[in-house]
């Protein structure tokens, strides 16, 4: 996932962000950093079971990324 698209969540660009975790997941569902942006994207637009599902799969796969372990 490019940093442009991770800047865009922190912009506030939620929906545009969202879209690009979820192609990014669908290009490689065992990237930690595309599973953690599309849970926070989710997060963001209240979507918040989502988010939760999707954190827990980060988590599965994250092989103790720091930002799995960053609190």
């Amino acid at each position: 996932m490019s940093s442009s698209r991770v800047t865009l969540r922190h912009a506030g660009e939620t929906e545009e962000t969202l879209a690009a975790a979820t192609h990014a997941v669908g290009l490689d569902a065992q990237s930690f950093p595309a599973q953690w942006v599309l849970s926070t994207s989710l997060r963001q637009g209240g979507r918040l079971e989502e988010a939760q599902v999707v954190m827990a799969r980060a988590a599965e796969i994250s092989h103790r990324h720091p930002f799995s372990v960053s609190g």
